[in-house]
């Protein structure tokens, strides 16, 4: 990484609106892109993107203010609701 354009903020890969890096042709996505949430519904549209890029296909970019979030919970047995 040392020899190349990428950049990154915290550890976490800088990228444009078609995932690709400051390094031409060099895309990120998922977890290591900075600014984006680590959710695998993210990283799956993330990728899309990327893809969509490489074919030469328009594409969306990610909204980060329509990304759903979610909350996990447990209840143990024998407790009610």
């Amino acid at each position: 990484m040392e020899k190349t354009k990428i950049e990154l903020d915290r550890g976490l890969v800088k990228v444009n609106d078609a995932q690709e890096t400051a390094e031409p042709g060099v895309f990120a996505i998922g977890d290591i892109v900075a600014g984006l949430p680590q959710l695998a519904h993210v990283g799956a549209m993330s990728g899309m993107i990327a893809v969509a890029k490489i074919a030469g296909r328009s594409f969306r970019p990610v909204r980060r203010d329509r990304i759903p979030g979610c909350t996990y919970t447990s209840r143990r047995s024998g407790q009610r609701a």
